[in-house]
């Protein structure tokens, strides 16, 4: 053999060897930089507060794990969820997903330009129902009166029209055969709780998730929780989900939120970034900041992740069909 060609043949040898030994080693070597986390909903709120205080738990398995978390708000959540899912599929840009993409993308009038398709789910990290608030000298005595009382002129609030808690009260209702009259916060639950407890309230009555907002209210007495209309909650309603007899309503809404990856990210780095976060949720420190929080910590990752936010798709598109909502 040549010269030239024995040269040409250790290059093609030396140049395989380095293909296979980076393929060995990707995982390895991530991460080598920062990590951005998009947290699709605003500074200091329950899905805020839950992505920094995870990453701050999972930065403690591992030396070269360390997160920067970006608010990027707008749409719902949906400018920040686009974000994250168009990012580099490189395991360096995770996005967190919330409920309402399972609602906006099942709904052709909204256009929703992102879908659960465009994600790894990475970890599914908590849960909380929604809860049915009224103040606390209102007439209603418990769950029950109210449901007698409920009528078409009844002002139920919400942080938005098909939200979760509009949906959540438009399910019972039906449930009921009652009718009532919505009232949408864009702004949130805080701006639905902040006029169910004015002076001269607003509405009659809101659905919410429980929160420190929702928390203060009640320790100020100020309002009071009839009932829940999720499972698993953190926080001790009075009625959680004990709706039965002529009052029984099969329903479980229950917000919630997950960490996710690009589509694309690779199998390594995924599974990587699986193993950390399903020991981070478990964290003594990310369990008890969310039970102060009246937010219950879940773990449910990897494949099981993706799994629930499919099945959740499939609740709310056969939901939203049968409220003739497109």
């Amino acid at each position: 053999m040549k010269t030239s060609q024995l040269r040409k043949v250790l290059s093609l040898v030396l140049s395989l060897a380095m293909v296979l030994v980076l393929g060995a080693c990707s995982s390895q070597s991530y991460p080598n930089q920062n990590v951005t986390v998009i947290v699709p909903k605003g500074a200091g709120g329950p899905t805020d507060t839950a992505a920094r205080t995870l990453v701050k738990c999972a930065e403690g398995l591992d030396d070269k794990l360390h997160f920067v978390c970006e608010n990027v708000t707008g749409a719902s959540g949906v400018t920040g969820m686009a974000q994250g899912a168009g990012a580099k599929a490189d395991g360096y840009t995770l996005s967190m997903v919330v409920a309402e993409l399972n609602i906006m993308s099942n709904m052709q009038s909204y256009n929703c330009p992102v879908t659960i398709d465009d994600y790894r789910f990475i970890s599914v990290i908590f849960t909380i129902p929604m809860m049915l608030c009224v103040r606390t000298d209102s007439s209603y005595a418990d769950v029950y009166d109210f449901v007698d009382k409920l009528e078409a002129s009844t002002r139920i609030g919400n942080s938005g029209t098909y939200g979760m808690g509009d949906l959540a009260f438009i399910a019972a209702a039906e449930g009921w055969g009652k009718q009532f009259t919505s009232v949408p916060y864009a702004d949130g639950d805080a701006a639905a709780i902040t006029a169910l407890v004015a002076e001269n309230p607003e509405v009659d009555a809101v659905v919410v998730c429980p929160s420190s907002t929702l928390d203060a209210q009640i320790q100020a007495g100020e309002i009071k929780v009839l009932a829940s209309f999720g499972k698993g909650s953190a926080y001790d309603a009075p009625v959680v989900s004990a709706l039965t007899g002529e009052y029984a309503v099969d329903i479980d809404f229950t917000t919630y939120c997950a960490l996710a990856a690009p589509k694309d990210t690779p199998d390594d780095v995924y599974d990587y970034l699986v193993e950390v976060f399903s020991k981070a949720t478990t964290d003594a420190q990310y369990v008890s900041t969310m039970e102060d929080l009246f937010i219950t910590a879940a773990s449910i990752n990897g494949g099981d992740a993706k799994d629930y936010f499919s099945q959740q798709y499939a609740f709310y598109r056969d939901l939203l069909k049968s409220l003739g909502v497109e």
